[in-house]
């Protein structure tokens, strides 16, 4: 798995299994190749923010950290465009729905502070400790079971929208699928005989 430091913000993310003697998960540093589309639905990431937008690959993101210079605002309505790399489909489901709708509908911005009380970061953080946190994050996710992280990944993007009978289904579905696992194993066993798991991602 490749890993790419980018040169003013990314997203650190993964394909748990895909790659176990990886020590990080990779960056992605292009919102515009489509991974912020398809890619990331099943892959966890953690998002690194010194952008000026609330970029589409930031929100295609789980987990988020901002420098606390940082504002945010999707202004093409200003300029009679839409936002249409997922931001009109993301944006109201990450947030109050009136905070988006005003995002969207006037272009104004939010500083970080402010996006953090509203949830749409988990951290705000200076700027020289943002790589460093960023990092921290993703090494404590990429340390636990590659396969439970991307099946949590895919259990909540699945059940997300659903009636709760169709989500317990789902969830029960995925459930199943992990306890079978070697890796499932693995863990309990490890933490008896107190040393450092050896997951597979299977």
């Amino acid at each position: 798995m490749r890993r790419l430091l980018p040169s003013g913000s990314g997203v650190m993310s993964g394909t748990p299994g895909s790659d176990p003697d990886a020590k990080y998960p990779s960056w992605v540093v292009n919102p515009w190749d489509g991974v912020y589309m398809d890619v990331l639905d099943y892959q966890w990431s953690v998002a690194a923010e010194f952008w000026r937008e609330i970029d589409e690959l930031a929100q295609a993101s789980d987990v988020r950290i901002a420098v606390d210079s940082a504002g945010f605002g999707m202004q093409e309505v200003k300029w009679a465009i839409i936002p249409a790399g997922g931001s009109l489909v993301r944006l109201v489901r990450q947030m109050p729905y009136c905070k988006a709708m005003e995002i969207l509908l006037t272009g104004n911005r939010i500083d970080a502070q402010e996006a953090w009380r509203i949830g749409l970061v988990n951290y705000v953080v200076p700027q020289d400790r943002l790589m460093a946190r960023a990092e921290e994050l993703a090494a404590t996710i990429a340390a636990n079971g590659p396969l439970a992280v991307r099946k949590i990944k895919e259990a909540v993007r699945r059940a997300s929208g659903r009636t709760l009978e169709e989500a317990f289904k789902i969830e029960n579905e995925i459930a199943r699928e992990v306890m079978r696992s070697e890796d499932a194993k693995e863990g309990p066993r490890s933490f008896m005989e107190k040393r450092k798991p050896n997951y597979k991602g299977r």
